[in-house]
């Protein structure tokens, strides 16, 4: 009875709580299902049939109203149902928040038939679970780093799309265990690109964050990897359109600090801030997926596509928001007799203040409001070729601190202006000229520079 009682809780003060922060932190336009038909900022509230909360939603017009769009969207949202209708998708990741979410989009779309591939038994079930019966899904148990197994599920079911949402996501965790990080976020999708090419596959899109934009720890600087590998490539002949979209953090899934805040105010508190002036950027998973899909839908092959994210929201005004609209109230300096304290944990390994979406000097538009195009520089052929070959000869030492070293080192030397845990963990004597054939040589000395830097 008192864990039924918790639990009710819980779900009252979560929707309640994110229902009302939608409309009081993120009034801005496309924080909800955008209008199929070309809608503008003036659209009128909808109701959004997958929207969890009572309140309705605006439609989403144009992300930056002064500027004007090319056009309304219409056309690439036509092109949708093309790009996927009578295709055979397959769907890394699948029982995450944004994979069940494409899968559940993609199967609206009547694709000839969806194969569901993830590594975790639980996670697939559950989003096997809550698609529409009869749906004639595959679901897949097994990783994407599994060259045998991706060989075989693109042959079998004749593939002709990816959408790769495949990742470890978890920053602290990550950052813990970053050979498990590399050897899922990197090498995996290095697996899968190849595995693309080989197989013919038509189209092949990259779901990626923006943590890969000058990185601050191992799963930011893993999936830039990915990046890079996808942009690689795409640079050279072959019959697959391959592609990367970028966006920053989905409200309300797993990884986001919403729910954990909800929890938290719903057993009385405190509730925990990694820092004060902390900031991220956020987008409804409905709308994420969809744009997305779009820009798959529309890549003529090497675009990395960026989603507007609107304006970054401070934490701490997201975390006083659901205690205020949760019924409760702060207690601080000004209001000793409140209900719910704000502590400071301080932030974890390699997570930071603020995000940014991208370190190009340029960006373009695309057919599609809210998404741009973003110019970036990319890695030769023989650099990625060097980067996986040292990549796969570390994994097999096993050594977290070596990997680490070698991934942010790597990018230092490669990608441009480095994000700070990389300038903090690379000095001069710690880069290496180029790459080593085994990768041993470039370890060693980079695992002493992490393991200085750590101390």
């Amino acid at each position: 009875m008192r864990s039924g009682l918790w639990l009710a809780r819980f779900r009252a003060a979560t929707f309640t709580g994110l229902a009302a922060l939608t409309a009081a932190i993120f009034p801005m336009a496309g924080f909800g299902k955008a209008n199929r038909a070309g809608p503008t900022s003036d659209s009128p509230p909808v109701r959004d049939p997958d929207w969890p909360f009572d309140h309705p939603v605006r439609t989403q017009g144009p992300i930056h109203p002064g500027r004007p769009a090319a056009d309304d969207g219409t056309a690439a949202m036509a092109d949708l149902g093309l790009a996927y209708a009578g295709q055979s998708v397959l769907i890394t990741g699948a029982g995450g928040s944004i994979g069940s979410e494409l899968c559940r989009q993609v199967l609206a779309a009547c694709p000839a038939r969806l194969v569901m591939l993830d590594t975790s038994e639980a996670a697939l079930n559950d989003a096997v679970r809550h698609l529409p019966a009869d749906t004639g899904v595959i679901p897949v148990l097994g990783s994407v780093a599994d060259r045998p197994l991706i060989a075989h599920l693109l042959k079998r079911h004749e593939v002709s799309v990816i959408l790769h949402a495949a990742a470890y996501k978890h920053v602290h965790l990550v950052e813990a265990n970053a050979r498990a990080g590399i050897l899922n976020n990197t090498l995996g999708t290095a697996v899968l690109v190849a595995a693309a090419r080989e197989a013919g596959v038509a189209r092949f899109v990259l779901v990626s964050t923006d943590k890969a934009v000058r990185p601050s720890g191992v799963m930011g600087a893993s999936k830039r990897l990915a990046e890079l590998i996808v942009q690689d490539c795409a640079a050279r002949p072959s019959g697959t359109t391959f592609s990367t979209v970028r966006f920053g953090n989905v409200f309300g899934s797993s990884g986001s600090v919403a729910p954990v805040f909800a929890e938290q105010i719903a057993r009385g508190g405190p509730v925990t801030l990694t820092d004060p002036q902390a900031t991220r950027y956020f987008m409804s998973v409905t709308d994420a997926v969809r744009l997305v899909l779009t820009a798959g839908s529309t890549a003529r092959g090497g675009e990395t596509f960026l989603i507007d994210m609107g304006a970054p929201v401070a934490i701490r005004d997201l975390a006083v928001a659901m205690i205020r609209t949760a019924g409760k109230t702060l207690r601080d300096a000004a209001n000793p007799r409140g209900d719910i304290d704000l502590v400071v944990t301080g932030l974890r390994p390699g997570e930071r203040l603020h995000e940014t979406v991208t370190s190009a000097t340029a960006t373009l538009p695309s057919r599609v409001p809210g998404i741009l195009q973003v110019v970036e520089p990319g890695v030769s052929e023989i650099g990625v070729a060097g980067l996986l070959r040292d990549l796969r000869a570390l994994a097999e030492g096993g050594d977290d601190a070596a990997m680490r070293a070698f991934v942010l080192t790597w990018l230092a030397t490669h990608d441009g202006v480095p994000g700070p845990a990389i300038a903090a963990c690379v000095r001069p004597a710690a880069l290496p000229c180029r790459t080593t054939g085994n990768g041993q040589r470039a370890a060693a000395g980079m695992a002493d520079t992490a393991r200085g830097a750590a101390r």
